[in-house]
């Protein structure tokens, strides 16, 4: 009988555990949202200017795109985007720019699809 108890008691701390741990935001998930808010913040971006970049981010090249029509297409997608900021806007993304890919708001800027991470070798 106490070891029914002791196995019951057991079963409902895992599963109580299981639903915290369950509950608790993706830590990685969180830095990118909080990424993307400071560049919103510092580049200016409207609600619209945000949907409007949610539904560029969201085409896809055509089925097998490579090479050189890759390329071609991946401009045009940041032609696009460019498009949606004004002049005001674009001063402050090259403001974000040359803070440097250490800070923040550039991170964000590189999820939203509006600066390029240097790469690394």
């Amino acid at each position: 009988m106490i070891h029914r108890k002791q196995f019951i008691i057991a079963a409902c701390a895992l599963l109580v555990a299981s639903a915290t741990a369950y509950g608790q935001a993706n830590p990685k998930a969180q830095q990118r949202r909080e990424a993307i808010t400071e560049a919103v913040k510092a580049i200016g971006l409207d609600q619209e200017q945000i949907a409007k970049i949610r539904e560029i981010r969201r085409e896809r090249p055509p089925e097998g795109t490579q090479g050189r029509a890759r390329r071609e297409w991946r401009a045009g997608i940041t032609a696009k985007l460019m498009a949606l900021l004004n002049a005001e806007q674009k001063t402050k993304l090259e403001e974000v720019k040359a803070a440097g890919a250490d800070s923040k708001a550039f991170e964000g800027a590189a999820l939203l699809g509006l600066a390029q991470r240097p790469r690394q070798n």
